[in-house]
C-alpha cells in the first residue's frame, strides 16, 4: 500500500540571495509502526538519511536555487506500506507531516499547500464521507441519488481549484523543474486535449520543451488528436487470431459497422465489457453489418488464448505484438473502445458499458436517413 500525498511542486518564488540559504526541513509522522524507520529525502541526485524518532524527523541543507525534493519512509515490511511526499527546498523552515496533509513553513511551500493540497485533501475527506453515508443509504434510491449528485459537484469543484492552482504554479516557474512537474500534471488531466496544453503551456522555456516526458505527453496527445471522433481510423499491423496469419485493422473492419476494443486477458474492467456488453452487442447486430473487433494489446498470445476461450467470445481478435496499436491511438489505459463507421470515420470514442449499444443504434439509425 503507497501513502500519497503531496505529489505536487510548488511554484518558485523571488527569495533573497546571500549566505542565508539554509534549509530546514522538520518532519513529522504519527504512525507508532514508523518509528525508529528511516527517512529518505532525494533531491538533485543527492540522498540523505535520518530516522524518525518519536515521531519526528529533521534535516538541514544548504540550497542555491528552490529545489524538488522527494521525502519518503522505508517501507513497513509487515503492512507494505510507506509514506510518501513532495516539498520544495528554499530557505527557511519547512515543515512537513507525512501522515496529515500538511505542508508550510516558507513561500512555495505555503503556497503548494493553498493551492493544491488542501484540495487534494477535501477531495480525500468527500470520497470518504461518501462511501460512509453510502452504505447507510442502500435502502433508499433516492437520497443515494441525491448524496451522488451532490458529491460530484463538490469533487468537480475541488478538481478545478486544483486544476487552477497548477496552471498557477507553472505560470509562475517556467524556467525551471517545478514548472516541467506542474505542466506535467496538467497534462495528466483527464480529457486534456492537444489545443488545451498548448494554449497553457504557451511559449515553453527550452527546459519545458525540450523535456522528453513532456515530448511523449504532446506525442501521444497529437495520437489522439489523429484518432478524434470525426478523423478516419488510422490503421495498424497485428495477427488474425482466428487463422493465425498476418492482417489489419482495415481488412477486418472493411465495409461493416466497427465496435473496435483495445483490451488484454488480465484486465478485469475489460472482462466485465466483454461479458455484459461486448458478446450480446455482437450477437444482436451481426446481421445487420455490425461487428466488434478485440483489439489484444500489452499481453502474451497463451494468456488470451485462454481469455478467448473461457469467455466464449464469438468475435474476431487481432493480436497487437508490436504494441503500436495502443500508440497510434495514443491508448493509455483499457479498455478503450472505439466505433468505426463503414467509411472507416471513427463516429465515438472511449464507449463504456451501455452507451457502446447506445452508439451502434444512433449510427444504425443515421445509415437510414
Amino acid at each position: 500500500m503507497k501513502k500519497a500525498l503531496l505529489l505536487l511542486i510548488a511554484p518558485l518564488l523571488l527569495w533573497s540571495c546571500g549566505n542565508n540559504n539554509l534549509c530546514t526541513i522538520d518532519g513529522h509522522l504519527g504512525d507508532p509502526n514508523f518509528e525508529g524507520k528511516t527517512v529518505i529525502f532525494e533531491f538533485d541526485g543527492k540522498t540523505i538519511e535520518t530516522q524518525l524518532t518519536n515521531g519526528l524527523f529533521s534535516i538541514a541543507e544548504k540550497v542555491k536555487t528552490p529545489t524538488l525534493c522527494n521525502v519518503h519512509t522505508e517501507m513497513d515490511s509487515a503492512s507494505g506500506m510507506y509514506y510518501y511526499g513532495v516539498c520544495v527546498l528554499e530557505p527557511g523552515t519547512v515543515y512537513l507531516d507525512l501522515g496529515n496533509d500538511s505542508l508550510s513553513g516558507t513561500p512555495n511551500n505555503d503556497l503548494l499547500y493553498s493551492n493544491v493540497i488542501k484540495y487534494r485533501a477535501a477531495s480525500d475527506q468527500l470520497i470518504q464521507h461518501y462511501y460512509m453515508q453510502a452504505d447507510q443509504m442502500s435502502n433508499d434510491p433516492e437520497a443515494l441519488m441525491a448524496l451522488t449528485e451532490q458529491t460530484e459537484d463538490r469533487y468537480e469543484y475541488y478538481a478545478e481549484c486544483m486544476k487552477e492552482g497548477f496552471i498557477k504554479l507553472y505560470n509562475e516557474n517556467k524556467e525551471n523543474s517545478i514548472g516541467l512537474y506542474a505542466i506535467t500534471a496538467i497534462a495528466d488531466e483527464p480529457g486534456m486535449t492537444l489545443g488545451t496544453l498548448q494554449s497553457i503551456m504557451g511559449n515553453p522555456s527550452p527546459k519545458i520543451a525540450q523535456d522528453s516526458t513532456i515530448k511523449a505527453i504532446i506525442t501521444r496527445l497529437q495520437c489522439i488528436e489523429n484518432t478524434s471522433e470525426g478523423k478516419h481510423f488510422t490503421d495498424f499491423d497485428g495477427i488474425d487470431y482466428a487463422s493465425g496469419q498476418a492482417s489489419k485493422l482495415g481488412t477486418m473492419i472493411e465495409g461493416k459497422l466497427a465496435v473496435v476494443d483495445f483490451w488484454a486477458s488480465w484486465c478485469s474492467p475489460c472482462k466485465q465489457e466483454i461479458k455484459e456488453n461486448l458478446i450480446r452487442i455482437y450477437k444482436d447486430y451481426e446481421k445487420k453489418g455490425v461487428t466488434v473487433i478485440g483489439v489484444d494489446v500489452w499481453d502474451a498470445m497463451d494468456k488470451h488464448a485462454h481469455m478467448v476461450q473461457e469467455l466464449g467470445i464469438p468475435y474476431p481478435q487481432l493480436i497487437d505484438t508490436t504494441r503500436n496499436a495502443t500508440n497510434l491511438y495514443g491508448v493509455d489505459g483499457i479498455p478503450t473502445i472505439l466505433l468505426i463507421d463503414r467509411n472507416g470515420t471513427i463516429l465515438k470514442r472511449n464507449l463504456r458499458g451501455e452507451a457502446i449499444e447506445e452508439a451502434v443504434k444512433e449510427a444504425l439509425e443515421a445509415e437510414k436517413e
